[in-house]
């Protein structure tokens, strides 16, 4: 399978099951994965990076860290914070940072500002996520 289509398969099951439409969650990650078939290693360098680098930049880079919360390095990035863990390798559903870009009840959304993320790209960090949060 190749990245086109497992993003695609993302954002259709995401459509078709009804969840948020601002967001695809892990069910649509799991739901997207051909039977017998494995799911796209989504690298943090290549995949995740660049999406943290457009959206949020701006708050969460380059030394800032608004909120306490720093995305300068895959160690900061998964660092636990005051209001609990951020990422959870392997639990893209326990992680505050899929819940924030998803706009998640009783959560603050990010970025707080502007467009939200698209479902592919916050299917792309819960996929990330998903798979252990691994630097590369």
């Amino acid at each position: 399978m190749n990245w086109h289509h497992y993003v695609l398969g993302c954002v259709a099951v995401c459509g078709f099951a009804g969840c948020n439409p601002q967001g695809a969650g892990p069910a649509a990650i799991a739901a997207s994965t051909p039977a017998g078939g494995a799911a796209h290693m989504v690298s943090f360098q290549k995949d995740v990076k660049p999406i943290l680098d457009v959206h949020c930049s701006d708050c969460h880079l380059s030394g800032k860290k608004k909120g306490g919360y720093s995305l300068d390095s895959h160690v900061s990035a998964i660092e636990a914070g005051a209001k609990g863990a951020r990422i959870v390798a392997g639990s893209s559903a326990s992680s505050n940072l899929i819940q924030r870009v998803q706009g998640a009840d009783g959560v603050k959304r990010m970025p707080p500002k502007g467009e939200m993320l698209s479902a592919a790209d916050v299917a792309i960090i819960a996929g990330w996520i998903d798979q252990g949060a691994s630097l590369e």
